[in-house]
């Protein structure tokens, strides 16, 4: 999925609570760190910057040089749902578990995916 974007010309920036030294490692284990162009992930020592504060996603659309309203999360979790419309980005709520979908549809994402291939058929904006 990954590679797909990056082909695509559309850039990834991983947003987690998780710190930067894990997601990281994570990428370069799985062979993903050349798709991703940046990591937005706790740096502060202060918790209530993670999400659902829309902070990091404000950090990462800063690394991007975009502004957040330019820009889509794709989150699997209520709280990355709250955060991307805290920052007034579009949202796509990823149902990895059936109990999710309903869940995340009484948040009202801007759209609900079960599956990440469907993201391929999703059009950057112009």
């Amino acid at each position: 999925m990954l590679q797909h974007f990056d082909e695509s010309g559309r850039r990834v920036v991983v947003v987690s609570n998780n710190s930067a030294v894990s997601v990281r490692a994570y990428l370069y284990q799985h062979h993903l760190a050349g798709y991703v162009a940046a990591v937005s992930s706790r740096l502060e020592a202060d918790p209530n910057l993670l999400k659902p504060h829309p902070h990091l996603l404000f950090h990462a659309a800063e690394l991007l040089n975009l502004s957040v309203r330019d820009c889509a999360m794709v989150g699997d979790s209520s709280t990355d749902i709250e955060a991307a419309r805290a920052a007034g980005a579009r949202v796509i709520a990823y149902a990895n578990k059936p109990a999710k979908r309903d869940r995340f549809e009484r948040l009202r994402p801007d759209a609900i995916i079960d599956d990440m291939a469907e993201l391929i058929c999703v059009r950057a904006p112009s």
